[in-house]
C-alpha cells in the first residue's frame, strides 16, 4: 500500500539508516523535521504519510572505469 505519500521508512529519505535495502526489521531513528524532536525510533517496515523517497545515485555501467578525460 504505497503511494506518493505513504511508504515505508527504509526507502524514505528520512530514516537514519542509509542503506534503503536494510532489514525490515532494522530499528532507526526518523528525522523528518516535525517528527525529529520525538526521537521516533522505527523501523525498516514502518511507515507513515511523511514519507518521501530518498534520491538515489544512478547506477554507472562499471564502477570501476576512471571518469574520461576531455
Amino acid at each position: 500500500m504505497a503511494d506518493q505519500n505513504w511508504g515505508n521508512c527504509r526507502k524514505c529519505q528520512y530514516f537514519s539508516l542509509a542503506d534503503p535495502n536494510v532489514e525490515p526489521s532494522a530499528v532507526g531513528q526518523c528525522k523528518q523535521k516535525d517528527l525529529k524532536a520525538f526521537a521516533l525510533k522505527v523501523s525498516g517496515d514502518s511507515g507513515c504519510n511523511a514519507f518521501e523517497a530518498r534520491i538515489e545515485a544512478p547506477e554507472s555501467a562499471d564502477a570501476t572505469e576512471p571518469p574520461a578525460l576531455h
